[in-house]
């Protein structure tokens, strides 16, 4: 029937950044712990894999064929923002170099030398702490000679993982080929991971697979590093589509590893490519089995998430509506949650259970996509229990709705970029910024006040700001994505009520 919603919901892959949903989690906990302050990228890498249902589109063919080329519209303006904001980004980056080396280039006459690369490293460390990062990659700088002196020590790799976290590329650039060239196994292990995690934040899949490659033995990797690297190379294998070798891979972390539960839901991920559903389910449990309650909760939710549209997807109605009530209600994935069981009382043609489970969603003080959809889903469903005129007006109200969250959101102010406060209405819409990105970010910011009165003070001002307006597109991409599946809803939400309104004249 031409207009019918299509309950039994496809399912996609979403991929998120699990150390801004879930926990953060310590990578290389043999390193010294001064090394954490600095906020390394290797400390926020971990990704795992997510599903999650999409969401349903109803339409006549003629209206479908109108909201299909509305929809290419929007994809093609959304593309061509991203591939403008990448342009900008490129150039910025260049400039970014260009002045921390002219910066650095000026080092005062009175940067100490150090002649033990333990104390130097404590002095770059206890700078970092201070929020004087201009003066620790100035310590760094000063003192290349007495890290590649001790080239074949682990603060000689912490050194090089900040000139990489930081974008000190010259600085990077001259220690890593040294490495290469004098140093031992162990050193150039840890520097190849280093790369490849970077690699890995700014999406680069194939970088991130080669520079795991020229990892000669992992034996000389911590085993936290050792395991890490084993997932990033399953993970960058999926994104490549490569989905049966990518399972090799993870197959290969047992139960000891800290990131097995991770491998074991990217394995359900890779088995749901292959349309092998059971498997799915068995490996989620799996994961499910290993978990620590007390540890990871938020990842036990998500997992039970992902196992309940694993039994959605196969039908099992009443396994799936039992799995999804396991989600702890203040979990950030009951909104999810709740979504799974009405879609599932849907399918059982349990109008009142879907009812309950939306109109739960729909009067939620929270706010996010899965909420904004539950207005839609409300009427819907009503109409399919026969009950036309409060489903029209359902449908009404669902328009009045989507007409202002769409308008608060065309003029959204944007009076936060970085840190999002929670009671911002678009916090759980915003996805987290770019890592190198809010890092060249803090250099530029702490280099304003080291560079005032000096011939570097102006530009040094200009391209902060302009960094910070490139975040600020960064955040504009994410409103406008918002804003495309808000007036996709609203789309729906005016056929209703018109094809309603038709059947009753």
């Amino acid at each position: 029937m031409a207009g019918q919603l299509s309950t039994k919901c496809k399912v996609i892959v979403v991929f998120y950044e699990a150390t801004e949903h879930l926990f953060h989690m310590e990578l290389t906990s043999g390193m010294n712990a001064g090394i954490n302050r600095i906020q390394r990228i290797v400390s926020e890498g971990i990704a795992v894999i997510f599903l999650c249902a999409v969401f349903p589109v109803f339409a006549q063919e003629a209206d479908k064929s109108q909201e299909t080329k509305t929809q290419g519209a929007d994809a093609r303006r959304l593309e061509a923002q991203k591939l403008e904001t990448q342009t900008i980004e490129v150039q910025l980056n260049r400039e970014y170099i260009a002045l921390l080396d002219k910066f650095l280039g000026a080092t005062p006459s009175g940067t100490p030398d150090y002649s033990n690369i333990k104390q130097l490293f404590d002095a770059i460390d206890s700078a970092t702490e201070r929020n004087n990062l201009p003066q620790a990659l100035t310590l760094i700088k000063a003192n290349q000679k007495i890290i590649t002196d001790n080239i074949d020590s682990k603060e000689a790799i912490k050194i090089i993982e900040i000139t990489l976290d930081y974008g000190v590329q010259s600085l990077s650039d001259h220690l890593i080929q040294y490495a290469q060239q004098y140093a031992g196994s162990y050193v150039n292990a840890n520097i190849h991971y280093a790369l490849a995690v970077q690699a890995y934040n700014r999406q680069d899949y194939d970088k991130t697979l080669q520079y795991l490659s020229k990892i000669d033995s992992s034996g000389s990797l911590s085993r936290s590093r050792r395991d890490y690297a084993t997932l990033l190379f399953g993970i960058c294998l999926q994104h490549r589509s490569k989905h049966r070798e990518a399972m090799k891979i993870y197959e290969r972390l047992g139960k000891k590893s800290k990131y097995y539960t991770h491998a074991q839901l990217n394995l359900a991920v890779a088995y749901v490519r292959q349309g092998w559903w059971t498997d799915a389910q068995i490996a989620i449990e799996k994961a499910l089995e290993q978990s620590k309650p007390e540890k990871q909760s938020e990842f036990i939710n998500r997992l039970y998430v992902v196992l309940g549209y694993s039994q959605l997807k196969n039908e099992f109605y009443r396994n799936a509506r039992q799995t999804f009530r396991h989600v702890s209600l203040d979990s950030q994935y009951m909104s999810r949650a709740l979504l799974g069981i009405g879609l599932c009382a849907l399918n059982q043609k349990d109008y009142l259970g879907a009812l309950n489970a939306f109109d739960r969603l729909k009067k939620s003080k929270d706010y996010d996509l899965t909420i904004a959809e539950s207005n839609l889903l409300v009427p819907f469903t009503i109409e399919r229990m026969k009950e036309l005129e409060t489903a029209s007006a359902g449908y009404s109200e669902a328009i009045a709705y989507y007409g202002v969250k769409i308008l608060e959101f065309e003029n959204y102010p944007f009076n936060h970029i970085v840190d999002i406060p929670a009671d911002d209405p678009a916090a759980k819409i915003l996805k987290p910024l770019p890592k190198h990105n809010l890092h060249q970010l803090t250099v530029l910011q702490q280099m304003q006040t080291a560079t005032q009165g000096s011939s570097l003070e102006i530009p040094t001002t200009s391209l902060t700001s302009r960094y910070t307006h490139l975040l600020k597109q960064f955040r504009q991409q994410q409103i406008n994505e918002h804003l495309t599946q808000l007036r996709s809803y609203l789309s729906q939400s005016q056929y209703g009520f018109a094809k309603l309104y038709d059947e009753n004249q």
